[in-house]
């Protein structure tokens, strides 16, 4: 559960970096089903949004008289009449305001999936890079591998060192081998992540970078945690949640309807009667009073209860969002310590080779040390390449919280 709650306050849109998703995978990130998903349902919304200022319906009725009531002028015989509920001018205003509300939330929803789309993206492309850019060192370390065996061979064949030696060598080539078999399988799972969220068949070959860069930590601009998605949205509800108390006041004011109806009189057969059979206009006016007010008054108060639910959840989310950078710079700095440390192994190793190298031209060292040195430098540069991913991943989820916030 916090791993996933992490996982969301880490979200973002894209940002150029070594090892970077190349722009035509990001656009066909777009196609992915929930995206479409979020914008059929945010178009639905903004559509909603556009008949909430529209007024009620005009009710027209009809009815007629089966036994009709006698008049002076005649018998009532038909009735037709037209009535309109008049709404309150702010009361549309509020209806319109509480629909665009609505309408954000989707769209909030669609960047934050696509931030959380793009992030596995992101991530599975890194874990990508590394693995072929180890494969890349551990073909380097068994061409070592194998001229050490060559060597020892030799040397078995010409009584100078035990049968063992090259065994051992052997099986420590075989290891080699294990390994990039392993390494070669695994890459299938990241493959079939980018594939699966680019909605295309899992097992498309996918081009990457050849090595991973050093990551620098990000410039941070003025730290507003608050407008962080993640904290906005907990806004965009409380603001919905006073539109509703606002909408509740506009309920309880009395409702205008307005009509009028036409009634068809008959004529009386007394054709000196003045006005004889003339029809009846009869305007009306109505008023609906809401008595109610337990109601209204339990809705105002289950409003007033979301408005400091959502304060208090944005409340937390800024917390965990000071933790998830803390902690983002914390991995950073432990990976940065551990590269610069393998960095400063590699040059002390690589400043001893010539020194070896000559001490071999002399005969004072092995072509045996000389191949361990140039091994350990390889294993040493695939350490190298651990460290390179941890820092690259403490970058980028420390960019992603800055720059969505910048956006």
């Amino acid at each position: 559960m916090k791993k996933s709650l992490i996982g969301t306050l880490l979200l973002s849109l894209a940002l150029p970096l070594a090892a970077q998703v190349p722009d035509s995978l990001v656009a066909l990130l777009e196609k992915h089903p929930a995206l479409r998903a979020f914008h059929a349902q945010k178009e639905g919304l903004e559509h909603r949004a556009e008949a909430a200022t529209a007024w009620p319906e005009p009710m027209v009725s009809s009815s007629w008289f089966a036994l009709p009531v006698e008049t002076r002028l005649g018998p009532q015989q038909w009735r037709i009449g037209a009535s309109q509920d008049i709404p309150w001018k702010g009361a549309l205003a509020n209806r319109r305001e509480l629909a665009d509300n609505k309408a954000q939330l989707p769209q909030m929803a669609l960047e934050e999936t696509r931030a959380a789309l793009l992030a596995q993206l992101r991530e599975a492309w890194l874990e990508l890079t590394a693995l072929r850019e180890k494969q890349q060192l551990l073909r380097r370390e068994a061409q070592w591998l194998d001229l050490r065996i060559t060597l020892t061979r030799s040397r078995v064949a010409n009584g100078l060192t035990r049968l063992d030696a090259a065994l051992l060598l052997e099986i420590e080539r075989e290891e080699v081998n294990r390994r990039l078999g392993e390494m070669a399988s695994a890459e299938l799972e990241p493959t079939a992540r980018i594939n699966g969220l680019l909605s295309r068949e899992t097992s498309k070959h996918i081009r990457t970078d050849s090595t991973l860069t050093d990551q620098p930590w990000p410039a941070r601009a003025p730290w507003q945690p608050e407008k962080h998605p993640a904290a906005a949205r907990y806004e965009l509800e409380k603001t919905g949640a006073q539109l509703r108390i606002e909408a509740n006041r506009w309920a309880r004011t009395p409702a205008v309807n307005v009509g009028i109806d036409y009634i068809l009189v008959g004529r009386r057969d007394v054709p000196e009667l003045t006005d004889n059979g003339r029809d009846i206009i009869a305007p009306r006016i109505g008023i609906m009073l809401p008595l109610a007010r337990r109601k209204y008054r339990a809705d105002d108060q289950a409003e007033r209860a979301a408005v400091m639910q959502a304060d208090a959840r944005k409340a937390d989310i800024v917390n965990r969002l000071h933790t998830a950078i803390a902690g983002a710079k914390s991995r950073y700095d432990q990976a940065d310590i551990a590269l610069q440390s393998i960095n400063r192994q590699i040059s002390i190793a690589e400043d001893a080779l010539p020194l070896l190298l000559s001490a071999w031209a002399e005969n004072k060292a092995s072509m045996e040390e000389l191949l361990q040195l140039h091994r350990k430098i390889w294993q040493m540069r695939q350490a190298l390449v651990d460290q390179k991913l941890k820092k690259a991943r403490a970058a980028v989820n420390a960019r992603e919280i800055m720059t969505k916030i910048e956006e």
